[in-house]
């Protein structure tokens, strides 16, 4: 049945696209912003620790591993601030 709507055949390929085509203006920020770090090890090593944390810790209930994570972030973030 014609709609007249448009429609595409590779819907994942047209996904994909979209994706990559709004994400483009924010991709290479670190070449101009030297604050913006240009690999995600800090990141990596960051999670790396909670998840260490949470695995030492792996008895915690839901409730009280979200408290947890909570407090993660707070303390480093209030860390972070004192440098």
């Amino acid at each position: 049945k014609e709609t007249g709507e448009l429609t595409y055949t590779h819907d994942s390929v047209r996904r994909a696209y979209t994706h990559l085509h709004r994400a483009t203006s924010h991709m290479f920020e670190y070449i101009d912003d030297p604050e913006v770090p240009n690999n995600t090890n800090g990141l990596e090593s960051f999670f790396g620790h909670l998840k260490d944390n949470l695995r030492i810790h792996r008895g915690m209930s839901v409730e009280h591993r979200n408290n947890y994570i909570k407090w993660y972030l707070f303390f480093a973030n209030e860390k972070k601030k004192k440098r």
